[in-house]
């Protein structure tokens, strides 16, 4: 029995030696920047445009274009995250529930789930400082890149949650107050925004990793070993739900 186990573990070392290198969490640092990107120009617009809860889907192909402004997306790909913006001013999620709720899980291996598990787990701490909460995130993908069991393809899909933690939680570390502001006499936002809207992006992330998964438009290893790689759709989902919880708050 030992020596089937031994042969087994040895078995995946030599897959992921032999066909090809493993993800790593910097190949995808470039969602993380896009998805704060859009977030500055969803800010940017419903100052400019006087965006109010009447006019907010308004939103919508501004980000879209937004979104096509950036090279490198495959068709498929940049289509998906179209579609996950377009719906920007729906019911938002109801974060405190079991995030797979919102996830297609079946197409995260159940080897990985624990990881996710903690990555939610680390993302919905209170008042958690970015400097932390990456440390902690960090930590967390060196160990899913450490376990030969995860697959590419199951590290990506982690990775588009880890990432999308790490810079959503600098973002609204430094511009809460801004979106708050949008509404000052709405508290609810103030005092419990950043940790329910990383929450919501996060979701939003891993959800849209696995919708390209599903429609088979993740890039392989050749295609991110260049630099880093961004996926549309998750970037789109991502922005979707953190923007649908906003709404919520600020009482659109």
């Amino acid at each position: 029995m030992k020596n089937l186990f031994l042969v087994y573990f040895l078995s995946l070392a030599f897959i992921n030696i032999s066909f090809g290198q493993r993800h790593k969490a910097s190949d995808f640092a470039n969602l993380g920047v896009e998805h704060n990107r859009l977030l500055d120009v969803a800010y940017q617009t419903i100052i400019s445009k006087k965006i109010t809860n009447a006019n907010k889907r308004d939103l919508i192909p501004v980000l879209q274009n937004a979104l096509q402004d950036t090279e490198g997306y495959a068709m498929p790909d940049l289509e998906l995250g179209m579609q996950n913006l377009s719906n920007i001013g729906q019911q938002s999620i109801a974060i405190d529930k079991n995030f797979y709720t919102f996830i297609n899980s079946s197409k995260i291996d159940k080897l990985a789930l624990p990881y996710h598990d903690k990555l939610f787990s680390i993302v919905m701490t209170e008042n958690t400082s970015s400097k932390d909460l990456n440390s902690a995130v960090e930590k967390l993908e060196t160990e899913i890149f450490n376990d030969i069991r995860i697959d590419n393809e199951n590290l990506l899909l982690f990775y588009s949650g880890s990432n999308v933690a790490k810079y959503s939680t600098k973002y609204w570390e430094d511009n809460l107050d801004n979106w708050i502001a949008l509404n000052p006499s709405n508290q609810s936002l103030a005092k419990n925004g950043r940790r329910r809207i990383v929450g919501a992006d996060v979701v939003g992330g891993i959800a849209g990793a696995v919708g390209a998964a599903i429609v088979n438009v993740l890039p392989g290893y050749g295609q991110v070993a260049y630099g880093s790689a961004i996926l549309a759709g998750a970037v789109g989902a991502s922005i979707c739900e953190a923007g649908n919880q906003l709404m919520d708050w600020i009482g659109w």
